[in-house]
C-alpha cells in the first residue's frame, strides 16, 4: 500500500499524494486540502478503504483522495507492539461501540472494538489475519445476484493477490503437515506478510 498514490485526509491532519518514487505524501492544513481537486475521493481510511483507494492509485493518472476521521498513529508504541490491541480501548483508537442487548448473551450489551484510525480494526496490530468462510461468500452473491464476481472463488484471487504467505519453519501442532493445497490456498507476492502462528500463548 505504500507504494500507491494516496491523498490522505487525518481530521485534524491531511496529507495528500500523487505518483512521486520519492516523496509519495505531502501534508496540508483541513483548508488547503479543501482546495485540491481529486478525480476520486475514498471516504474511510479502514481496510475496505485503503486498498480502494489503491487500487484507483495505480493509474498514474489519476489523483485520490482519501479521508479518515481517525489519526495516523503508525510510529505510535502501541501500534507497534504485537497484540497491543488491548491498550486501545479508548476513543483516540477506537469507535468504543457496544451491540443493542443480547437476549442470547444473558442481555448483556457486548464491546466491539472498531479502529479509529488510519488502517481503522486492522490498524490495531491484533495479528490476526482470516478470510469468511465459504459459504457466507456463496450466500451474499446468490443473494444480489453475483454469483461469479462475489462468490467465493470469484473473491479469492484477490484474497491471495493481498498474501505474501510464508510456510512456517515449524509446524505448529504435532503431527501436523503443510500441505501443497495449503501453500497453495495463499498468495505468495502480496504486499502483506501472511504466516500461520508456530506458537500458542494462553
Amino acid at each position: 500500500m505504500y507504494a500507491a498514490s494516496l491523498a490522505l485526509l487525518l481530521l485534524p491532519h491531511l496529507v495528500a499524494s500523487r505518483p512521486n518514487p520519492q516523496k509519495r505524501t505531502v501534508e496540508f492544513s483541513p483548508l488547503a486540502f479543501t482546495q485540491k481537486t481529486f478525480d476520486y475521493v475514498v471516504v474511510g481510511g479502514g481496510t475496505a478503504g485503503l486498498i480502494v483507494a489503491t487500487r484507483l492509485a495505480e493509474d498514474p493518472n489519476v489523483r485520490v483522495g482519501l479521508i479518515e476521521a481517525g489519526q495516523d498513529h503508525v510510529s505510535d508504541a502501541r501500534i507497534a507492539v504485537p497484540q497491543g490491541q488491548g491498550y486501545l480501548s479508548n476513543p483516540d483508537y477506537d469507535w468504543m461501540m457496544s451491540t443493542i442487548p443480547q437476549p442470547g448473551a444473558a442481555n448483556r450489551s457486548i464491546f466491539i472494538s472498531r479502529g479509529k484510525m488510519l488502517g481503522g480494526s486492522s490498524g490495531s496490530n491484533a495479528m490476526v489475519w482470516q478470510r469468511g468462510h465459504a459459504e457466507d461468500y456463496n450466500a451474499f452473491s446468490s443473494i444480489y445476484g453475483n454469483e461469479d464476481d462475489w462468490s467465493f472463488d470469484g473473491l479469492l484471487p484477490y484474497f491471495k493477490k493481498s498474501e505474501n504467505w510464508t510456510e512456517p519453519g515449524t509446524l505448529w501442532y504435532p503431527g501436523q503437515e503443510v500441505t501443497q493445497s495449503f501453500t497453495d490456498a495463499h498468495g505468495h507476492d502480496g504486499p502483506i506478510q501472511v504466516n500461520s502462528r508456530t506458537f500458542f500463548l494462553y
